[in-house]
């Protein structure tokens, strides 16, 4: 009997390795750089730091005790159910050992050397080496994938969760692996709660396990070992949804709110026209058209060009991806494109099928939607994302007919071809898209949405700033789950108590300093506080202009730390002080003058007052008592969010009539609440039962 030698056996694994592990190695490496490039210039917007800031407040409510707080849902999806908030409590343990929103931003990114992976493995299944190869590079190098995985919002991980159930769907059903398929109903069940989309996984995995049963008729293929697998993640895929809708229910209250709110949904109306959006988008994941049109600044140079040759690799991808396609059909209706026998060509065809349904019934199921059901219902390229990784399969199967080509060429004509695709492969990957939106957000750090649209790298060197001087809280007028993600922190965050109109300002700080602000330079500045501006390179997208922000550090007042014994009392509750107001003694026509009131905020009043609004108001009288100027507009801080011992400073800023005569008049102001249509009312403490009901300062104009 002949047997190799222990230096053939060497070769041959060593040859083995080069040929399937060597590439693997190479796409996953693609696909973390391609991810990790530029990662600090993420826009860490609204939709990316909610899950993440709402993680860190739930860690605050769980160090605090108040696990009545703990919310059962997120964010509101647009069909109108809220998403899940599982990624929130995942992130809630990652804040527990870093919780920088710049961790939570790579982890997801660095799933695309996932998907990566699994594309790899599943095209070297069905079409070969060479398919896998392409298809693993085009998972890798995926622009809108790599988009949508760089940022800590909810969709952030969903082409991985996507990519691992149908990995794990295929060595259950067509390996005869039964653990594996369990675990990938355990897998669909738990990604369920982190994202309302990821629901589409159930249905594609219920309708895998249904082809694999039909397709297993044959003895031995369907066992009982499999059915069992199969009926266990169905049971918990079903617990898990009733889960889900538990929360939605047990959070009816406050979603009722969030339903009935107009600016709740991105709507998108169409007029008879087929919404073909679905089928684009399943298109547009592996191929990445638009996105250069999309991230990149049209002023770039060359940017014709670029979008010219962004255009071309799309529609060359588009084109194998339909090649792909019919390859696909064909090997799922029992034509092996590839010599494969036995087992080996029944788990091939099988394979085929099970991703060939996990292609079209998400398409077909947002196509029904968007053009039959919800016709205002605006697709975006995220949920297609439940197709991955059967788009870059498909790309990627032609190469499958050039590796049988070349079988039958001679070796120096192979290494011609190797040497002739490396070149294609290199102008083929779209570094120049993906540097192209870094490059965008470098140029223009402050986008449409303003503060939301600053990058990663800024947000925290903002919070640096933040430490270093010294802060104790952080008032801004963005979301309190952003600002938490920003500073790490959801104890500081300030988010509804401070409140900017026109050119007047109100914050609620404490009597002895230390409350910051983070506002626009442009911003009217809050009372009582030194300025430190901060100047980010580049321009503004809106007007390009220079930005500036400026961080407010609140002095101490010691007229709230010390309150005189005449400071009048305000019927807001008790222990409430008007401790300072301070008005203008004399003044020029046409000039902005500022009025500045400070209040001590005391007890809670004894009646609901949470929807309270009692803003500042100043009138102009004039000798005859004639009223000249009503300023009515200023803000105002809700009830809910008055603390007790804390000072309400406010500025009402506005301009006297430029042609007002020099006369004495007389400035009259107290507060007013629109909602119940009432004065606040003041008291002396030296003559309490005499109400107060405008305070009056005279007015010399010049």
């Amino acid at each position: 009997m002949n047997r190799p030698s222990p230096g053939g056996e060497r070769s041959a694994t060593q040859s083995r390795w080069l040929r399937t592990w060597l590439p693997a190695l190479f796409v996953i490496w693609m696909a973390f750089a391609f991810r990790m490039h530029g990662l600090e210039q993420v826009r860490h917007n609204y939709d990316r730091a909610y899950p993440h800031g709402l993680g860190l407040f739930i860690r605050q409510a769980i160090a605090d005790g108040r696990f009545d707080q703990l919310p059962a849902v997120s964010l509101l999806a647009s069909i109108n159910l809220p998403n899940p908030a599982g990624a929130s409590y995942f992130y809630a343990l990652l804040t527990a050992i870093e919780p920088s929103a710049y961790i939570a931003t790579a982890l997801n990114a660095m799933l695309g050397a996932l998907v990566a992976a699994v594309a790899f493995d599943l095209a070297r299944r069905l079409f070969g080496a060479w398919a896998a190869l392409a298809a693993g590079l085009l998972a890798s190098v995926s622009l809108w994938a790599a988009w949508v995985a760089r940022g800590a919002w909810l969709q952030g991980p969903l082409e991985a969760m996507s990519a691992l159930t149908l990995w794990l769907a295929v060595n259950g059903l067509a390996h005869r692996k039964p653990k594996h398929l369990l675990a990938g109903f355990a897998w669909a069940a738990a990604c369920l709660h982190t994202y309302l989309v990821a629901a589409g996984l159930l249905a594609q995995l219920a309708a895998a396990t249904l082809i694999g049963a039909l397709s297993s008729r044959r003895p031995g293929r369907w066992s009982v070992e499999t059915r069992r697998a199969a009926l266990g993640g169905a049971t918990l895929c079903v617990a898990s949804a009733l889960i889900y809708i538990g929360a939605v229910i047990s959070a009816r209250a406050p979603l009722e709110a969030v339903i009935n709110n107009p600016n709740a949904f991105n709507e998108e109306t169409r007029s008879g026209a087929l919404n073909l959006d679905p089928l684009n988008h399943a298109l547009r994941i592996a191929s990445g058209r638009d996105f250069e049109n999309t991230f990149v600044e049209t002023d770039t140079p060359l940017f014709e060009a670029r979008d010219r040759w962004s255009d071309a690799r799309a529609t060359v991808v588009d084109v194998l991806m339909l090649i792909g396609l019919g390859m696909l059909a064909m090997q799922a209706a029992g034509q092996p494109i590839t010599g494969a026998r036995g087992d080996a060509c029944i788990a091939r065809i099988l394979t085929s099928r099970v991703a060939l349904g996990w292609l079209i019934l998400p398409i077909l199921a947002t196509f029904l939607i968007a053009n039959f059901v919800m016709r205002d219902w605006k697709v975006h390229v995220f949920y297609l994302l439940l197709t991955s990784p059967t788009p870059y399969l498909l790309a990627g199967a032609p190469f499958a007919l050039l590796e049988r080509a070349t079988q039958y060429t001679g070796r120096r004509m192979q290494y011609a071809l190797s040497a002739l695709a490396l070149p294609i492969a290199i102008v083929a990957i779209p570094w120049w898209n993906a540097n192209g939106e870094v490059e965008a957000s470098v140029r223009f750090p402050y986008h449409h949405d303003g503060f939301y649209s600053l990058p990663l790298v800024w947000q925290m060197r903002v919070a640096e700033r933040w430490r270093a001087l010294g802060c104790a809280t952080l008032h801004a007028q963005e979301d309190a789950r952003w600002l938490a993600g920003l500073v790490g922190s959801a104890k500081p965050v300030r988010a509804e108590e401070i409140h900017l109109k026109g050119t007047s300002s109100i914050w609620q700080v404490p009597p002895e300093g230390g409350a910051c602000a983070l506002l626009m330079t442009e911003s009217p500045a809050p009372a009582h506080a030194e300025a430190f501006t901060m100047t980010i390179p580049g321009q503004k997208r809106t007007d390009r202009t220079p930005v500036a922000l400026v961080i407010y550090r609140s002095l101490p007042l010691e007229s709230a730390l010390h309150p005189s014994g005449d400071a009048l009392i305000v019927n807001l509750g008790e222990g409430w002080r008007v401790v300072s107001l301070q008005a203008p003694a004399q003044a020029r026509p046409g000039e902005v003058i500022a009025v500045a009131h400070d209040w001590l905020v005391g007890l809670p009043p004894a009646e609901p007052y949470g929807s309270w609004y009692f803003a500042p108001f100043v009138k102009l009288f004039a000798p005859d008592g004639r009223m000249i100027l009503q300023v009515d507009n200023a803000p105002a801080l809700l009830g809910y969010r008055w603390r007790a011992g804390h000072v309400q400073a406010s500025v009402v800023r506005f301009a006297l009539p430029a042609d007002l005569p020099a006369d004495e008049y007389t400035l009259e102001m107290s507060l007013f609440d629109p909602n119940q249509k009432k004065n606040a009312v003041y008291f002396d403490p030296q003559q309490p039962e005499v109400p107060i009901v405008t305070i009056r300062r005279g007015l010399s104009v010049r």
